[in-house]
């Protein structure tokens, strides 16, 4: 059994640990650079300069790059499915004043009203409901002060000598030991990009969780170039299930499990067939945080609230749990 009596002894005052080497951690005062350099030179570690400017990132859709022209009822309704879903689509008819009939107008504004009543309702019990995808993002997000941090993702491979870092720009760059080539990873999907998790015993495959959608890139590591077209990238995603603020690998690669705070279910994706099987359960207001215990045999997700549950991936069968105390 684990017990914190066998972890190392923290340093001592006015020293900070830089690194872990062979099982150890190595420690050195604030001023000294000679021990890490060292270690540095040792581990062949890539050195990494990342330049910690404002976030000015502005996203915009395709529609502010082209000349604005006359569209009929029924091309404007089709265009604001694609973009924006059923709300957008009854936004749309509820502003075509004098374009549509007056009736449909109150009856769609009466429909808005309805669903915002709700909204707020449910809103009030789960409050974290009411924010946008990019303070969803920010509030649940692994990284703390995750707006305004020049890195906004950082993950180890667990097999390989290479790790992925996901920058302020939303574009990931993959780092190798031992190799100066670093692939930089870039989607037009690829936004607010809040988890990244490599697929075990596969050196080429991370999965990204995004703002709408999971996106799973293959990043060959014997390829020369530099930035890997879209085609080496499959788009996972699921109406209702975003912002994807959590995803995890089962230990044996198979399966992907995703979760959005704003979903109160959990996505169990066959990444190859691109399909995915709901874990749903009401309460807690969505799934923050999920992962998989090292054997397989569990899997634990958390909530905005104090429920968190405890699958058991043989039957998938689940322990709702809570903590009165928070």
């Amino acid at each position: 059994m684990c017990s914190l009596l066998n972890f190392p002894t923290p340093p001592p005052d006015g020293t900070i640990t830089v690194c872990e080497a062979n099982s150890e951690l190595v420690n050195t005062d604030n001023n000294n650079e000679d021990i890490l350099n060292r270690y540095k030179d040792m581990m062949n570690i890539p050195d990494i300069t990342v330049e910690r400017s404002p976030n000015t990132l502005v996203h915009e859709s395709a529609k502010s790059a082209f000349i604005e022209h006359k569209q009929t009822v029924l091309k404007k309704i089709i265009a604001t499915w694609h973009e924006h879903g059923c709300m957008g689509v009854l936004e749309e008819i509820a502003n075509m004043k004098g374009e549509v009939s007056p009736w449909i107008c109150k009856t769609v504004c009466g429909i808005l009203m309805s669903i915002r009543w709700l909204n707020s309702l449910h809103g009030s019990i789960f409050p974290h409901l009411l924010l946008s995808s990019e303070d969803l993002v920010c509030e649940f997000s692994h990284t703390l002060d995750w707006q305004s941090s020049p890195v906004k993702v950082f993950a180890w491979h667990p097999h390989v000598m290479k790790f992925a870092a996901a920058l302020n720009d939303d574009s990931v760059k993959i780092y190798t030991v031992n190799n100066s080539l670093v692939p930089t990873l870039k989607h037009k999907l690829q936004k607010y990009v809040a988890d990244i998790a490599w697929r075990p015993f596969s050196s080429s495959e991370v999965a990204l969780a995004c703002q709408s959608c999971v996106l799973v890139w293959h990043v060959d590591p014997k390829s020369l170039a530099t930035r890997p077209s879209t085609a080496c990238v499959q788009v996972l995603s699921q109406t209702g299930h975003s912002p994807v603020t959590s995803l995890c690998w089962c230990p044996q690669g198979g399966a992907l499990i995703t979760a959005s705070p704003a979903d109160t279910a959990m996505m169990v994706w066959d990444v190859s067939m691109e399909r995915c099987e709901p874990l749903r359960r009401f309460g807690g207001g969505g799934v923050s945080f999920i992962n998989w215990s090292p054997d397989g045999s569990k899997v634990f997700a958390a909530t905005p609230s104090t429920v968190f549950r405890v699958w058991h991936t043989q039957k998938w069968e689940v322990e709702k749990w809570s903590n009165p105390c928070r």
